[in-house]
């Protein structure tokens, strides 16, 4: 797996927020339905203004409009998952909950690059491959804290997406 460990600086995030069943492995099928009801209700389009400008731990490409999930322990069959974005640099519209991202350890897995149809299997193979195969086979363990998807623009039309983890050594 193509990964990199970081510490990161205390950042925010803001957004639109579901909870997530893992009931039946649904949330491969929740995450992906939530993304397309937020492109359709023009959500996405917001968000991205919103956070056009704000600054972020991710590299260049960086979309304005990502995920964080796992902020908030609701057991072992559902999580939150927030589709938003960095916090910017100005007035925020109310409606959006804030999601506060202490300074952490992460393993950052990447994608390989893909064309945007193919988003939901390429960012799930990366995540099933982390917990049966990374995990298992590793000195790290899970930390505490929420997990991102960060989503990049590549050349050619191509993206990749980075999955954060925190972890402790």
């Amino acid at each position: 797996m193509n990964y990199r460990i970081e510490k990161k600086a205390s950042f925010q995030m803001i957004g639109v927020e579901k909870i997530i069943s893992m009931v039946n492995g649904e949330n491969f099928i929740e995450v992906p339905s939530f993304w397309q009801a937020c492109f359709q209700d023009g959500t996405v389009d917001k968000l991205d203004a919103l956070g056009k400008d704000a600054p972020h731990p991710g590299g260049p490409g960086l979309f304005p409009v990502n995920a964080i999930m796992c902020y908030e322990d609701l057991g072992k069959e559902a999580f939150p998952y927030l589709i938003g974005t960095f916090m910017p640099e100005k007035d925020i519209p109310e409606g959006y909950k804030v999601v506060d991202v202490q300074e952490t350890l992460w393993a950052i897995f990447t994608t390989e690059k893909y064309l945007q149809p193919n988003t939901s299997s390429a960012v799930q193979d990366v995540w099933k491959g982390i917990y049966s195969e990374w995990f298992p086979s590793t000195r790290y363990e899970q930390a505490e804290g929420p997990n991102l998807e960060l989503y990049y623009e590549d050349e050619g039309g191509y993206e990749h997406c980075e999955i954060w983890i925190p972890i402790k050594e």
